[in-house]
């Protein structure tokens, strides 16, 4: 039955669309969308060729309707596997920080309740930048990663190799978590990360502010104003 054969075929054709529609509000941002595009061109060729044959042939056309449904099968899967990949990607992103490699949030808040819940003798470390949002400003973005990457470069050799719980909270923002550690030994820990991380972060200022400890920059408002160089605390 050509007529019904087509029309089920346009309303298929038509849905797929809205699918591949819909998949891109979701995933706007994602370099998947130009794999999208790639998949429903094929789909388009596949859809005209098809209806071509139906239209031009009285014979049967089993052969070409099962290439069809094939095409349109394989192009659905690949689209389900993909939505399925970027799935774990985003899951994965939510377990670890995509940038420094260490624990995202979910596993902090999962260690943070089983701390606070099995251990008494505990010790909970929260890292943070003093005046990153300046120095970003006045270096640029990617030399604020490579700080954040060498800060958390200095945690995981530091406290990585004791088995300690170090994490990732976002941007300039970390937090290591301890079970049974001397205080005072940590303490001379932490205090070794910082003079380390205030050393490698002096190398990007020039001389004059070095000796002064400061930078002279616009703020968010436009007005002319002094940061102290960023170190951590």
């Amino acid at each position: 039955n050509k007529t019904k054969l087509k029309y089920n075929l346009r309303n298929y054709h038509r849905e797929f669309h809205s699918f591949c529609d819909i998949y891109r509000q979701l995933f706007k941002e994602s370099g998947i969308i130009s794999q999208t595009q790639t998949l429903e061109e094929q789909f388009n060729r596949a859809y005209n060729t098809f209806l071509h044959d139906i239209n031009k042939t009285q014979h049967p056309i089993t052969t070409t309707m099962k290439y069809a449904i094939l095409s349109a099968l394989l192009l659905l899967i690949g689209l389900i596997v993909t939505l399925l990949w970027m799935r774990g990607e985003i899951k994965y992103a939510k377990e670890i920080n995509p940038l420094t490699q260490l624990n995202g949030n979910n596993r902090i808040n999962k260690y943070l309740h089983h701390l606070l819940k099995h251990h008494k003798d505990r010790m909970i470390i929260y890292f943070d930048f003093d005046n990153f949002k300046p120095f970003n400003d006045h270096f640029g973005f990617e030399k604020g990663d490579e700080v954040i990457l060498f800060f958390s470069k200095l945690l995981k050799e530091v406290f990585g190799q004791k088995g300690y719980f170090i994490g990732h909270i976002g941007g300039d923002d970390f937090i290591v978590m301890i079970e049974n550690a001397h205080f005072d030994k940590v303490v001379e820990e932490i205090q070794a990360i910082q003079k380390d991380f205030v050393e490698h972060t002096q190398t990007f200022y020039d001389d004059e502010a070095k000796q002064k400890g400061k930078i002279f920059m616009k703020d968010r408002f436009g007005v002319e104003r002094e940061f102290e160089i960023p170190v951590s605390y």
